[in-house]
């Protein structure tokens, strides 16, 4: 195999066997290894060996003929410089016979967030030439594996992705990254692998709203999350939120918190999940009176927090304030809740942009860019209220 480890593995098989192709090793006619023989040979897998050989049909080295196995095509060996070939300075620089296609994974979108950040990967891959295949994986870490194969088997030159977060990591994320493979997160990133990364600095937006509210005059602030573990945005806007009130000198009360919500976590947003969350926060409200604010570190969570708030006969933000990160624009432009907006599409042109550095091997392999996310001040927030003990919610 060539030395040159700045490539991926598929194109240093790839080279290889034009290699071999020029030297005569296989002659027209000639039958190549198969993928499990490449694979096997190479210690890669069998998604790499594939590849190889489909850039290889691609560039018209190679006829694959189902069931048979892929020859040499007549008059391969005498053909010009092909994609690829080490001699040639087109190829390092990109240059390609055909429009590059990269595979887009994500869990899920729509209006709250997500449309945004597609928009932005579809605008930069129009501008660029390039062909996008979307594919959701709808939180779960199994689709999120089949959808990677499917994506490579359809011979992707790149994968822009918003990992599946969980206990355990995807083992073809980590295969691809291993191998070198052209790999983007975005919006999440996964702790302690080394792959280039474009999402909002979560950290420094929960600490800029946090520093808002408390600079409004609340001192009793509620942090409604689902369970961080595993969940790099969640930890993120945590520590954000920790950080702020240090920097104020103002004493954390965790029994305050609520970061054990699941009615947002994927496929468990039924009825019965979301009225037991809404009826935790109801209970805390309740129980803990001296809150003024509550944070919710999703939309979808304000939106179950607004339902606790005025299920129990009390009003935002006159009694209790609310904010959040995201929330969905209108044609007015007004906005129900005081929010972090993430610059979503913004987010999807640089992570195309990142991702082509990383296809023409122009950037390290462990870029990061970290976002700013913009305070939208809504109609759900106001300074301090004075005592707000009601009798429709008593003990």
């Amino acid at each position: 195999m060539s030395n040159d480890a700045s490539q991926p593995l598929y194109q240093q098989i790839y080279q290889d066997l034009v290699a071999g192709i020029r030297a005569g090793t296989w002659k027209d006619g000639d039958r190549l290894p198969s993928e499990k023989e490449l694979a096997d040979q190479y210690h890669v897998s069998r998604i790499t060996s594939k590849k190889a050989l489909e850039m290889l049909s691609t560039a018209g080295c190679i006829q694959r003929i189902p069931g048979k196995g892929s020859f040499v095509q007549q008059g391969a060996s005498a053909a010009g410089t092909l994609p690829g070939e080490p001699a040639t300075s087109a190829a390092r620089s990109g240059d390609r016979n055909r429009p590059l296609l990269i595979g887009l994974i994500m869990p899920d979108f729509d209006a709250t967030y997500g449309i945004g950040l597609l928009a932005g990967v579809e605008k930069a891959c129009a501008e660029q030439g390039i062909f996008l295949i979307l594919r959701r994986s709808y939180g779960d870490q199994k689709m999120e594996e089949r959808s990677i194969e499917e994506v490579m088997l359809l011979g992707v030159d790149g994968i822009l992705i918003m990992p599946v977060h969980g206990e355990h990591y995807a083992p073809k994320i980590l295969r691809l990254i291993l191998e070198g493979f052209p790999l983007v997160f975005v919006d999440r990133r996964l702790r302690g692998l080394n792959a280039p990364f474009v999402g909002t600095d979560n950290l420094e937006a929960a600490r800029h709203a946090t520093d808002y509210l408390l600079n409004a005059g609340h001192r009793c602030i509620s942090f409604l999350s689902p369970s961080c573990d595993h969940n790099t945005a969640i930890e993120d806007r945590t520590e954000g939120f920790v950080k702020s009130h240090a920097a104020h000198g103002i004493a954390i009360d965790e029994t305050l918190w609520l970061s054990n919500l699941t009615a947002t976590l994927p496929g468990l947003s039924t009825p019965e999940v979301i009225q037991q969350d809404v009826q935790a926060i109801q209970d805390l409200i309740r129980n803990r009176q001296e809150i003024t604010c509550l944070f919710a570190a999703e939309y979808n969570i304000a939106l179950l927090a607004a339902s606790a708030v005025r299920s129990l006969g009390l009003r935002i933000p006159e009694d209790i304030s609310l904010v959040c990160f995201d929330s969905p624009g209108n044609f007015m432009h007004d906005h129900a809740f005081t929010h972090l907006r993430q610059r979503e599409a913004y987010m999807g042109e640089t992570a195309v942009g990142l991702l082509l550095r990383q296809i023409r091997r122009e950037s390290g392999p462990t870029e990061s860019i970290l976002l700013e996310a913009d305070l939208i001040l809504g109609s759900s927030t106001g300074s301090q209220p004075g005592s707000r003990m009601n009798p429709a919610i008593g003990s």
